[in-house]
C-alpha cells in the first residue's frame, strides 16, 4: 500500500527541543502534560522531515517520551515493483542480513500485535534470543516493538530499545501505544510528501 492510498495530508512542523525525563520513577503533574506536549508534537515533527532526516533524529525525538538508546521503523512496502521493506534509524534493531521473514519484526507487522521484552537474556523464545545475539554493535536488554496501525492497514513496525533490562508498567505501555499511533501518522504524511514530490518531479510539465 502506497502513502498516497492511506489519505492523509501533509503536516510541516519543525522540530522543537524537548525536556528529556528522568528514567524509572513517578512522574509530578508538570512532568505528565510535558510528555503529553511532545506526543502531540511527534507526528508533526515526523511529518516534517526526510526518510534521511527521521533516520537521524528518531532518538532524539522519542526520549522525551521514554527513555531509549535505540530506535528503528521497519516500512514495509506492498508494491512489488520496488523494496519491499526499508529501515529508518538503528540498523541494529532490523534483520538486516537474515530472512525478515523469520524476524520478530515480521511478526509483529503480520499479526499487527506488539512485542514486550524486558531482558532478552532472561527470555525463553527462540526467536528473541535468537534475533538479540545476531544484533550488530551496540547491544540492548530491553526492547519493544509496536505494529504501526492505521485504518488503512498496518504500515510497519516501530521498535524502541535501551541498553539496560526494563519492566515495562501499564502506563508505560499505554503511553508507547499511544505514541505509535503517532509515529503511524506522521509517517504516513511524510511518506505521503515524498511521493507527491516525485510524482510532481516525473510529470510533464514540471519537465518541460
Amino acid at each position: 500500500m502506497s502513502a498516497v492510498e492511506f489519505g492523509l495530508a501533509s503536516q510541516t512542523s519543525l522540530v522543537r527541543a524537548l525536556p528529556q525525563l528522568p528514567f524509572e520513577r513517578s512522574f509530578t503533574g508538570s512532568e505528565v502534560a510535558v510528555k503529553f506536549q511532545a506526543l502531540n508534537q511527534l507526528s508533526r515533527s515526523i511529518a516534517s522531515m526526510t526518510s534521511e532526516d527521521l533516520s537521524r533524529n528518531l532518538v532524539a525525538l522519542l526520549r522525551p517520551l521514554f527513555p531509549c538508546d535505540l530506535v528503528n521503523i521497519v516500512v514495509f512496502n506492498q508494491d512489488t515493483n520496488e523494496v519491499p521493506w526499508k529501515s529508518i534509524g538503528a540498523g541494529q534493531l532490523a534483520p538486516l542480513g537474515a530472512s525478515i521473514e523469520e524476524s520478530t519484526v515480521w511478526s509483529v507487522y503480520e499479526e499487527e500485535k506488539p512485542l514486550w521484552i524486558s531482558d532478552w537474556q532472561q527470555d525463553e523464545r527462540l526467536a528473541v534470543r535468537k534475533e538479540a545475539q545476531n544484533a550488530v554493535g551496540l547491544c540492548y536488554r530491553s526492547l519493544c516493538r509496536i505494529p504501526l496501525c492505521t485504518a488503512q492497514g498496518c504500515l510497519g513496525v516501530f521498535s524502541l530499545a535501551s541498553t539496560r533490562p526494563h519492566n515495562y508498567s501499564e502506563y508505560e505501555i499505554q503511553f508507547l501505544l499511544l505514541a505509535a499511533d503517532q509515529v503511524a501518522l506522521g509517517l504516513a504524511n511524510s511518506l505521503l510528501r515524498e511521493e507527491l514530490q516525485k510524482l510532481k518531479s516525473e510529470s510533464p510539465s514540471e519537465k518541460a
